[in-house]
C-alpha cells in the first residue's frame, strides 16, 4: 500500500426531482405515546426554557406565565417548577416585589428535591435581595 493514493469514494447521488409541492401526509393518527403530553401549557413551558437560555428574560416571563394559566389544576409538579421558574426570572430581571408574590409557591403535593431546592434558592436570594 506504500505510494498508493487512495482516491475518496463518489457519492451516488439521488436524480433531482421535480417540484411537486408538499406530499400529502400518509398516515393520519393520533401522536405516539411521548408526544402526547405536549399541550399548549408544556410548549408554553419550553418556549420559556429556551427563551431563558438564549438571555430573552422578559419573552420567558411571559412564556412561563402562559405556561401556568394554561395547566390544569392536576398539574402540580409542573405548577410548582413553572412558578419558581416564573419568580427566578423576576428576579433575574430586579423585580423582587413580584418574585416574593410569586415564590408563594404550593409544593406541599410535589416531593421533589429539585423543585424544594430551587424554591429555597429563591427565598434566599429574596431574603438577601
Amino acid at each position: 500500500m506504500s505510494g498508493t493514493v487512495r482516491r475518496p469514494r463518489r457519492l451516488r447521488t439521488c436524480p433531482p426531482r421535480r417540484a411537486e409541492g408538499p406530499r400529502p401526509l400518509r398516515h393520519h393518527r393520533t401522536p405516539t405515546l411521548w408526544l402526547r403530553f405536549l399541550d399548549a401549557a408544556e410548549i408554553a413551558g419550553l418556549a420559556a426554557i429556551a427563551h431563558r437560555a438564549t438571555g430573552r428574560l422578559p419573552d420567558a416571563e411571559k412564556a412561563t406565565a402562559q405556561a401556568l394559566h394554561l395547566l390544569g389544576p392536576s398539574m402540580h409538579r409542573n405548577r410548582a417548577y413553572y412558578g419558581i421558574q416564573l419568580a427566578e426570572l423576576q428576579l433575574a430581571q430586579g423585580d423582587t416585589t413580584s418574585a416574593r408574590a410569586t415564590a408563594a409557591v404550593d409544593t406541599t403535593a410535589v416531593s421533589s428535591p429539585r423543585i424544594a431546592q430551587r424554591l429555597a434558592t429563591v427565598h434566599h436570594q429574596l431574603a438577601t435581595a
